[in-house]
């Protein structure tokens, strides 16, 4: 099954039959979901939600919970030129970043857990046998 999206960048740069430009429309600016306090604000498709000026909150939420269309920013000005440029710089940033973490030393460890398979036990027998004792 084909997903097919409104204005899509990587979508049109993929496979432009997957998108359905003539339904795309100007998004109108993201709103504050009604479930936040009117002191929090809500300015883009970003999780970050702000409280006084500052950015310290994140709350992940659906694009319907802070948009009325579903749709961040304006889908008219994609194109499949652009999500093919949009694509390629991903691909080389997230290259990049590969290519410092693997400056990381890895140490790996034994991670078996011993000590939680034997309590799991225990409290195992001890809940039958109380159980047993308190019917």
């Amino acid at each position: 099954m084909a997903f097919r999206g409104v204005g899509d960048l990587p979508g049109l740069a993929v496979n432009e039959k997957l998108v359905w430009m003539e339904r795309a429309t100007k998004a109108a600016a993201t709103k504050t979901p009604p479930f936040l306090p009117k002191s929090f604000l809500k300015k883009d498709g970003t999780p970050n939600v702000e409280f006084e000026g500052y950015q310290y909150f994140v709350f992940p939420m659906e694009h319907r919970e802070f948009s009325d269309t579903g749709l961040i920013g304006n889908p008219l000005r994609a194109s499949k030129e652009k999500g093919q440029k949009a694509n390629r710089r991903y691909g080389e940033h997230l290259g990049r970043a590969l290519k410092e973490l693997e400056k990381v030393k890895a140490e790996v460890r034994n991670r078996e857990f011993i000590n939680r398979v034997r309590f799991f036990h225990l409290f195992r027998r001890f809940s039958t046998a109380f159980s047993r004792c308190s019917g």
